[in-house]
């Protein structure tokens, strides 16, 4: 076999070497890209269910907070009226 022959047997090695890892990283990233799809759509859900869970953790405290007033002015109204009872 001529030098060129072995040259090109080796280039023909290197070259088919080099399109199997193309191959392989064209589908890491297919899969890489995939994944990335369904992570972006999970993150997506997870904000959403927060949301949700934050708006309703400020309506109860809200709800909360106004009950507790309510409870205050009440106690307050009973106070007075007992003060008023006793003098």
């Amino acid at each position: 076999m001529s030098h060129q022959q072995t040259r090109a047997v080796t280039l023909d090695k290197e070259i088919g070497t080099l399109y199997d890892q193309l191959v392989q990283a064209q589908l890491e990233l297919h899969c890489f890209e995939s994944l990335r799809g369904g992570e972006v759509e999970a993150v997506r859900k997870r904000v959403g269910v927060m949301q949700d869970y934050l708006k309703e953790q400020v309506e109860r405290e809200s709800d909360l907070q106004r009950r507790y007033a309510n409870l205050v002015a009440e106690r307050e109204n009973l106070l007075q009226s007992r003060t008023r009872l006793l003098v």
